[in-house]
């Protein structure tokens, strides 16, 4: 059955309007109204397995605080203009998936989509589990933020592709990247301090534009399958000769800069 089924011509008035769901079962949801959208939606319950079965947007926050919400095989869309906090599971089928932001706390998984899955405003925290389900994350604004994308088993890769288009700074603790990591926009990308924040791209470093690196105090030793720039700069790891740069493939300049320490 459905928990809430907005029929074709309804009308969601106001910008506040809130839905929290503690359905002790699998249930339906279709939100899609004629006229206006959702504000905040909560699930509540551990045995609330809702389904989505229409596109879903909601101008404010959604919260799965227990149960779980799946896009459906039919791979509806989902876009959340404020914040997603995950203590359940989300899962994102190959929806295209739009977020403000993602908090997935101890305990909770997102089950990414195969697709693209862009931060609009914020940042990612994980201290759970993403399953990248070889899809890709992209940063798209301009906000300087850290990336905490490593969750509570370091063993997992939690990204396959990542794209950072920001005019910001972006900040990143250690972690993998299951294949390419693409740089654009003017901003820098670089580890938020001299050590303990490694990362490896097992495939392609890619820059074409801003600056990838922190710099000749960087201590790190940094790993890339390739690295290709067409634009912007990367700067090496130094730090006094302990920061190395390891490619196991090519590394191609064919219109960045490239910075030694």
């Amino acid at each position: 059955g459905f928990a809430i089924n907005f029929f074709d011509g309804s009308i969601i008035t106001g910008t506040d309007t809130v839905i929290t769901l503690t359905t002790q079962a699998a249930t339906n949801v279709d939100v899609l109204a004629g006229t206006g959208s959702l504000r905040n939606l909560t699930i509540n319950h551990a045995s609330c397995a809702v389904t989505l079965y229409s596109t879903c947007t909601l101008t404010g926050d959604l919260t799965i605080t227990a149960g779980s919400l799946d896009t459906r095989a039919a791979n509806h869309p989902l876009t959340v203009t404020g914040d997603v906090s995950v203590t359940g599971t989300l899962t994102g089928n190959a929806s295209a998936i739009e977020l403000g932001s993602l908090t997935i706390a101890s305990g909770g998984t997102y089950n990414a989509t195969s697709g693209t899955t862009t931060i609009s405003t914020g940042t990612i925290d994980n201290d759970g589990t993403l399953t990248h389900n070889n899809g890709t994350i992209k940063i798209d604004h301009d906000t300087g933020i850290t990336l905490d994308l490593t969750g509570s088993d370091s063993s997992v890769i939690p990204v396959y592709n990542l794209i950072v288009d920001s005019d910001g700074t972006v900040g990143y603790g250690a972690c993998t990247i299951g294949n390419n990591l693409t740089k654009k926009g003017s901003g820098r990308m670089r580890p938020t301090g001299d050590s303990g924040r490694a990362i490896e791209i097992i495939g392609t470093l890619l820059i074409e534009a801003g600056t990838f690196g922190r710099g000749g105090s960087d201590t790190h030793t940094n790993t890339f399958g390739d690295v290709v720039l067409t634009g912007g700069t990367i700067d090496l790891t130094g730090g006094g000769g302990s920061g190395k740069t390891i490619v196991k493939g090519a590394f191609r300049n064919v219109g960045g800069t490239v910075n030694t320490p």
